[in-house]
Parts: structure tokens; C-alpha cells; sequence
């Protein structure tokens, strides 16, 4: 089933990675752990020695990693805990294969993998980590809220690691900077309650008015420089994670440096949402998303996107956010020089772009096609913007109701150059109070009406009418 999803999301220009390349022989390692029957043994790299033993994982990794500074290879198998993995600074965590070594909880153990208690800020906490080529597979929901959580952390890296059925939140990366989540695997089997709050990689900021782990400290530490890139998210729960990456809490500092780069979701109802809390330098590029069934679970954008300063929305393909909801491709709110280019949004019940109370924003080079499948919308819809507006060189085809590009309340907006057709509505719409518009060059062809204006001071000019 992976390489199905691998061989769609390569053709657009990404890279999952593959399951099983990570299969040699384990060399220096300061530690190898393995299985001989139900017995968990761990054999000093160096000296070939057993020197910890266990009916449970947990025991012996942290007995070999009670001092940090470990490299650690965990052979296939499957592994039960009946407590937490504990990280420590300059720890190395790799397992036989993202297949292979799998690690399960066989009771209630908060999170599988996370630091030890103890007030930091920061990101003084933890440092130099990474862990990859193994899965988390938390069974049924109940047992652990995350598969890996880090706070006050800085140089963390998750790779090719494979989460599975988790409480809250497959990874949360509180208070943390310079963080990597690549080519893993997030997948949702089963149905859980409070879906709204269980993003599959949560960004946090441990600060008063947000949870934060056990005894650590609430400084109000934002995450900087992000990379999340190259993962999947299936989530075949239809009430079950609706938030593939980001935030349900506010927070006062501002997350800096979040780079979301080439991941596939399937199934996911809200892709990427950045909001309630701030954001600055963000990228969101080359991603592929695709929900298929209902959407029932209220309004459902791909891209939720507010309080953010500088933000490019790039190269996306999102697909099939209809059915059952006012389902939309890109939303916008209260950003600062927003640039949404170049995106392809298909199949939508509801319009395609909604932008509002965001300044200094370039909508351009989009397709966009078959949307208002359900309700009355536009493929494009600005409104209330307090600075510039640029809607240019898009293409917009085909709505049997509703209407190409719409601003309301828009003053000084440039639009330009772009292509409608087969739209049934306007196909360009200019409302309220809007004014000082500049609309031309633009091609509309078989739609309802062709431009509806507004504005005195409006100024239409070369626009071509093709019926």
C-alpha cells in the first residue's frame, strides 16, 4: 500500500523515501539490543558483552542511556514498554528498519519517547537526538498520548519513523529548535474522541496559557527553525485526526523559521493548520493532499492559515476537499505579506482560496478547477484586506454555480491577467465597498456575467469577453 502512495507523491516531484534501505549491519554503536525469546538483552558494541537484560525495552534503554552521550541499534523485533524511553542529550536511536523494529506500549505510559522531568528553558533541555528507521505503534489510542515528545530542545532529528494510533499527537515539538520530521509515517486506524486537538506533529510553545509536559518549565519558548518534510499522513479514521500538522493552543512568542517541504496526506480533513498562535518565515511548498470522503466534521480547509508574517504557499496539489462540509483548498487570516502561488486546487464543494484581513498579498499562477460542487462560493474570494491585493495570472474553470474571482471591501487591488471560463456566476466580482480597483487584461470566457463593479473609481480596461 506505502509504495502506491510513494509512486503517486514521487510524480509530483517528492520523495517518501523507502521502507527497507536501512538494513545493514549495525556498526559503532556503543550498544545493540536485541531479542532471544521473550527476553530483551542489550550487548556492549565494543566488548560483545550482555550486560542488561529484560522482559521490557524501557528497562534496559534506559539503564544504556542513563548518562546520555549513546548510540544506540535496536535489531527487528517488536518490543513491548511498560514505561516511557528516555532521551538524553547526544543520544542516536536506530532501529533495523521503519518494518522491522517496531516498539509497542503494553500499558498506559504517557508518551513512548520523551525527556526526563526536570525544569529548563530555553532550549537547554535536550540536545543532539535523533532517532529513526523503527515504529511507534501505540495500538489502540489509549496507551500513550505521543509516540516521541520534546521540550526545550534543540538539534532534534526524526527519520524514517513510523507512528501509529496515537492519543494526541504522533510527534510534539514544544519549546524546540532545529528540529527535522522526515519520510515518516503517520497513520490513524482507528476512531478517537476530542479529534480536533490531535494533530499528527504538533508545534507548541510551553508558556501559561498551553499544556506542557510533565514538570517543565512554562517560559513561553517558541519553536524555531523547522523542517518538516517528505512524510505521510493516513489518517483512515473519518472522525479521527483532523489536523495533519500544526497547533490548537495560542501562545504569546512567535514560531519562527516552519518549513512544511513535500508531504503527502491522504484522508486528512485539515492538512496544515498554523493558527491561534504567530507565525513568521513560513513555507508551505510541494505538498500533495487528497480527502476523499466525507468530510463531516464541520468546515474543512487543506491549508488553515493565520497570524502569519511572511508566508509563500507553493507548488501544492490539493484534491477532493468535497462533500458533506464547506470544504476549501487555502484559508487565510490576519497575515503580512502573504504569497500564494502556483497552487492547484481540484474538486472542491466550496470555492478554492479564501483570503480576508491580510495585507500585502500575491495570489498568482493558480489552477483552479471544478469547485463550488455544493455551495455558492468563488474560486477566489479577498475581503476586508487593510493593504495591497495582487490576484494575477490564474486560471479559474469550471463552476456550475457561484463565481470566478470575488473582492469585497477591497481598495487598490491589482487584478490582472487572469483566465475564467465556464464559470456560472461573475467572473469577476467586485463588492460593497470596494474601490480604486484596477481589473484588466483578463480573459472570460462562457461565464454568467463578466465583470460586476462596484467601484466609481474602479478602473476596467482590456478585458476580453469571449462567449
Amino acid at each position: 500500500m506505502r509504495d502506491e502512495y510513494v509512486n503517486i507523491y514521487d510524480s509530483h516531484g517528492g520523495s517518501l523515501g523507502a521502507t527497507n534501505e536501512w538494513q545493514r549491519v549495525p556498526d559503532a554503536f556503543d550498544y545493540i539490543i536485541f531479542k532471544k525469546g521473550d527476553v530483551v538483552k542489550a550487548k556492549n558494541g565494543k566488548t560483545g558483552r550482555i550486560e542488561f537484560k529484560d522482559a521490557y525495552l524501557n528497562t534496559v534503554f534506559n539503564s544504556i542511556g542513563a548518562e546520555g552521550n549513546v548510540r544506540i541499534y535496536i535489531k527487528e523485533g517488536t518490543y513491548e514498554i511498560n514505561d516511557r524511553l528516555i532521551l538524553k542529550s547526544n543520544m542516536v536511536v536506530e532501529g533495523d528498519g521503519i518494518d522491522r523494529t517496531i516498539i509497542r506500549p503494553s500499558q498506559s505510559v504517557m508518551n513512548v519517547f520523551m525527556p526526563e522531568d526536570g525544569l529548563a528553558t530555553e532550549y537547554n533541555k535536550l540536545s543532539n537526538v535523533t532517532i529513526r528507521d523503527l515504529t511507534i505503534d501505540m495500538v489502540d489510542g489509549t496507551l500513550a498520548d505521543c509516540g516521541v515528545t520534546v521540550a526545550h530542545s534543540k538539534d532534534i532529528r526524526i527519520e524514517r519513523v513510523g507512528f501509529k494510533n496515537w492519543k494526541m499527537h504522533g510527534v510534539e515539538l514544544n519549546s524546540t529548535k532545529n528540529a527535522v520530521v522526515k519520510d515518516c509515517d503517520f497513520e490513524l486506524t482507528i476512531q478517537t474522541s476530542d479529534a480536533v486537538d490531535k494533530e499528527a506533529i504538533q508545534i507548541d510553545s510551553a508558556d501559561s496559557t498551553t499544556w506542557a509536559p510533565v514538570d517543565f518549565t512554562t517560559d513561553g519558548t517558541p519553536c524555531e527553525n523547522i523542517l518538516i518534510e517528505g512524510n505521510r499522513f493516513y489518517l483512515v479514521s473519518q472522525e479521527g485526526v483532523t489536523r495533519g500538522i500544526g497547533s490548537h493552543t495560542t501562545a504569546e512568542n512567535v514560531h519562527k523559521r516552519i518549513y512544511i517541504i513535500r508531504n503527502y496526506f491522504e484522508r486528512v480533513q485539515r492538512a496544515i493548520i498554523l493558527a491561534i498562535a504567530k507565525y513568521q518565515d513560513v513555507i508551505i511548498k510541494k505538498n500533495y493532499i487528497r480527502r476523499e470522503q466525507d468530510a463531516s466534521y464541520g468546515d474543512v480547509y487543506a491549508l488553515y492559515l493565520t497570524k502569519i508574517t511572511n508566508c509563500i504557499v507553493k507548488d501544492n496539489f490539493i484534491y477532493d476537499y468535497k462533500d458533506g462540509g464547506y470544504n476549501m483548498g487555502i484559508f487565510a487570516s490576519n497575515c503580512s505579506y502573504l504569497v500564494i502561488e502556483n497552487n492547484t486546487c481540484e474538486n472542491m464543494s466550496y470555492g478554492a482560496m479564501r483570503i480576508t484581513q491580510s495585507d500585502n498579498v500575491i495570489i498568482e499562477g493558480n489552477k483552479i478547477n471544478n469547485f463550488n460542487l455544493t455551495y455558492v462560493y468563488s474560486g477566489i474570494l479577498v475581503y476586508t484586506n487593510p493593504g495591497q491585493t495582487i490576484i494575477r495570472n490564474n486560471i479559474i474553470k469550471n463552476a456550475s454555480q457561484g463565481h470566478g474571482i470575488e473582492v469585497q471591501d477591497i481598495t487598490g487591488a491589482l487584478i490582472e491577467g487572469n483566465y475564467i471560463e465556464n464559470v456560472a456566476g461573475n467572473g469577476i466580482w467586485e463588492r460593497n465597498t470596494s474601490d480604486y480597483n484596477i481589473i484588466k487584461n483578463n480573459i472570460l470566457k462562457s461565464v454568467g456575467t463578466p465583470l460586476s463593479t462596484v467601484g466609481a473609481n474602479t478602473i476596467t480596461a482590456d478585458n476580453i469577453t469571449v462567449t
